[in-house]
């Protein structure tokens, strides 16, 4: 299986990478990451269950997430070693879950709402060690609130190297902390 993110491309030639993925659904992501990079550990976040954040017009069954997850599960086996599974909302993991600056890199797939990627943009950055790197999908899905969180993201923080690529992705890579709202 070929990476196929543009964002994770640039990782391509770094060894013993820690990182996490945000929106694992059925580890068809994760098994490229895992497949093609130099990964030490992988943190996978999926909640596997069905919530009131939904991304207009996009309605799933309980069956179908468990069927992802049952999949995902299966198809990054080989790598149990390396993967630390939080099955729980992107939300509710804490610092003891992924210690502050440990990342080199997030990649967030997760709920597509304007509000569930700000929320996850605040909360990894912090996670994610300078010189690392912040990404995520979707870039260009209209109907999802995905490019204009990672925008207002941007703006607020002062942040002016947002890469995008083939319009699906974005990332950041961390330059500065951010410091009482600013960088």
């Amino acid at each position: 299986m070929m990476l196929n993110r543009p964002s994770l491309l640039t990782l391509e030639g770094r060894t013993d990478l820690v990182g996490c993925e945000v929106g694992v659904s059925e580890g068809i992501n994760a098994h490229g990451i895992l497949t093609e990079l130099d990964i030490k550990k992988l943190y996978l976040v999926d909640c596997y269950t069905i919530f009131s954040v939904k991304t207009p017009g996009c309605e799933i069954l309980q069956s179908e997430v468990d069927r992802d997850k049952a999949k995902a599960y299966e198809r990054l086996a080989p790598w149990e070693s390396k993967i630390t599974w939080l099955e729980k909302m992107s939300w509710d993991v804490t610092d003891e879950d992924i210690p502050p600056g440990s990342l080199d890199f997030v990649y967030i797939d997760g709920g597509h709402s304007y509000d569930v990627v700000s929320d996850d943009l605040k909360l990894f950055y912090g996670k994610v060690k300078i010189g690392g790197m912040i990404a995520g999908h979707d870039f260009g899905n209209p109907g999802t609130g995905v490019r204009e969180a990672v925008f207002d993201f941007c703006d607020m923080y002062g942040i002016t190297h947002l890469q995008t690529g083939e319009d699906t992705d974005w990332w950041i890579i961390k330059l500065e902390e951010i410091v009482h709202g600013r960088i």
